[in-house]
């Protein structure tokens, strides 16, 4: 407890990441804003992530964070399906057009938040923290050009809106990585990869091919020069599998689920009704218009 007291005393959008020889190393999602990992089979990738996620939902309740997940392998992340903290998608999302149709809400949603922000002049949304998880981002890239455009999209305009990009691919490559994205994805973290040229896709130098694999992995920070080279955290299934059922039945965190969800809602009615108002009146005015130059 003692290594990792500095964690839990931090940020909710903080998320450990696993230790080095001196420090527990940790990550602010929210400072990121964006992430891209990439790692070969059994370099530990997918454990790092779903130690990013408990994280997440260990720190967070409903209203201060919401999870969407894209797995087009089907497997990773069906294990979070129904937490509290997934009512923008009660599931996680397996297939290219829910994909691509969910990554067209998220970009509505970033737009809604920024008119809302405008209107109210608010330098922070209203609303809980979007943290958007993407497993095998090539699949997603080679499948459908869509999903590259809107996740440029909000790799680039996101931040500010309080959406976060956390995607994960085994293929490193220029193809499936494009450059603008790349650009907009600051901070990176790279497990063992397949070749040299994988490692300096992702980490602008070679090196990466060199390490051991199992949670072996180097982070970049954003624009800093700065490198770590650390041991990711470890979870197994079964603790997975114990920590989200008893997350799940956590009455507390369902209770404040149910609230924001009720909340959201109450605000959209607003937002229709008003809007059906203005219409009502627009259209009055056009008649009357009518008659008088009749």
């Amino acid at each position: 407890y003692a290594r990792t007291e500095a964690f839990w005393h931090s940020s909710q959008s903080t998320v450990l990441l696993g230790y080095n020889s001196t420090s527990v190393v940790t990550l602010d999602l929210k400072t990121a804003p964006h992430v891209l990992i990439a790692g070969t089979t059994g370099s530990g990738k997918s454990v790092m992530m779903h130690s990013m996620i408990c994280s997440l939902l260990a720190k967070n309740t409903p209203c201060t964070a919401q999870l969407v997940f894209i797995d087009p392998k089907m497997i990773e992340y069906t294990v979070y399906n129904s937490v509290p903290e997934m009512q923008l998608y009660r599931h996680c999302i397996t297939e290219t057009n829910e994909a691509i149709a969910a990554l067209e809400d998220l970009c509505d949603l970033m737009d809604e938040r920024y008119r809302t922000m405008k209107a109210k002049n608010l330098k922070t949304p209203d609303g809980p923290a979007v943290y958007v998880f993407v497993d095998e981002l090539a699949d997603l890239i080679y499948t459908d050009k869509d999903c590259e455009k809107y996740l440029v999209r909000l790799a680039q305009k996101a931040r500010s809106a309080d959406i976060h990009l956390i995607l994960a691919t085994q293929q490193p490559t220029t193809k499936t990585i494009p450059s603008i994205l790349k650009a907009n994805m600051p901070t990176r973290i790279s497990l063992r990869v397949a070749q040299g040229s994988d490692s300096r896709v992702i980490l602008d130098h070679g090196g990466a091919e060199m390490l051991k694999g199992k949670g072996d992995a180097i982070i970049k920070y954003g624009s800093s020069v700065d490198e770590v080279r650390f041991q990711g955290a470890y979870i197994n299934n079964e603790d997975l599998n114990t920590f989200i059922a008893s997350h799940k039945t956590d009455s507390s965190k369902a209770d404040k689920a149910a609230a924001w969800l009720e909340s959201r809602n109450r605000k959209w009615k607003k937002h229709t009704c008003a809007i059906g108002v203005i219409t009502l009146c627009f259209w009055w005015i056009v008649f009357g218009i009518i008659l008088i130059c009749g």
